[in-house]
């Protein structure tokens, strides 16, 4: 199907239209910060229209944006505060300030020229400061998380893109991180907009964060359990994975105990007023194994099927 380009004039219209009916006043200011996120959401969708790159959230769609259309350090950060701000209106830590929103108002309109690559219509440009938002460093000693995408990186150095209000753009020393300067290694797994989460981090005079843990792929989680079993008394390999996969399951009581108590949790949970969870004393027919599982004796009277009072 063929679709409708949005173009960066519809878009400067849409802003100016936002910013004037009404007038700009502290009253008023959270439900422009609201409509000019929409406008900020279509201009993101628009510049990524046939990127087959999945983005899990805004962060990471305008992170892109910025790298692909080279925009300045000043300009990524205004606008990813710009960002904040709209999601800050959307909740209720909102705190009106008009010099904060025409430094917003800035940053959308900067990003949607520099996006499309159009000049600022002259009848915007009254209206907005002539440059950017002071950027402020942080000012914290010891940081215990922080998330950031990889930009760029040397041998002892990455330099990356954080969701941090403060400092959204930093530098990361791995050489001098670990517990004892082990972190070396990641140079070879590094790659641009690899997803990282920094643990225990210090930052130095500098302004260089050095964390003493550096979790790659942090979305992807690992089964401790499975990972485990792959370690055996005869040696360890990753082939003991599948071989546990493919190996039958012995039904040991714990094992049915451990689905006992998910089926109590399951009942009650979900329990309706007019259908009490009631469990009566057990019956032939009333057991929730089948009659081929042998089950140890001592367990046999509590497995019993869910009975409702009607």
């Amino acid at each position: 199907m063929s679709r409708i380009e949005l173009q960066s004039f519809d878009l400067f219209n849409r802003i100016e239209r936002i910013h004037h009916q009404p007038t700009a006043a502290p009253d008023n200011l959270q439900a422009k910060y609201i409509l000019l996120h929409k406008v900020l959401e279509q201009a993101c969708y628009e510049l990524t229209t046939g990127v087959t790159l999945s983005f899990a959230n805004l962060f990471s769609r305008l992170d892109y944006i910025c790298k692909e259309k080279k925009m300045t350090p000043s300009d990524r950060y205004a606008i990813q505060t710009m960002r904040r701000n709209c999601n800050a209106a959307m909740g209720d830590r909102f705190q009106a300030d008009m010099q904060e929103y025409l430094y917003d108002l800035r940053a959308l309109v900067r990003f949607v020229s520099l996006g499309f690559e159009e000049d600022i219509p002259a009848s915007i440009l009254p209206e907005i400061p002539h440059s950017n938002r002071p950027y402020q460093g942080t000012r914290l000693s010891h940081i215990p998380y922080v998330r950031a995408s990889v930009t760029s990186w040397n041998d002892t150095q990455i330099f990356a893109a954080t969701d941090s209000e403060t400092d959204p753009f930093i530098i990361i020393n791995y050489a001098k991180g670990g517990y004892d300067s082990d972190l070396l290694y990641l140079k070879d797994l590094l790659s641009e907009n690899l997803p990282l989460n920094l643990l225990d981090v210090r930052v130095d005079e500098e302004n260089h964060y050095i964390p003493n843990l550096i979790v790659i792929h942090p979305d992807y989680l690992i089964d401790i359990s499975s990972l485990a079993a792959c370690f055996r008394e005869y040696g360890h390999h990753p082939l003991n994975y599948f071989m546990n996969k493919i190996k039958p399951r012995a039904n040991t009581a714990p094992i049915l105990m451990g689905n006992l108590a998910s089926q109590f949790l399951d009942d009650y949970i979900n329990e309706q007023p007019q259908e009490p969870v009631s469990y009566p004393a057990p019956s032939r027919n009333s057991l929730l194994l089948r009659p081929s599982t042998s089950v140890p004796a001592p367990f046999l009277p509590i497995f019993t099927h869910r009975h409702r009072h009607r």
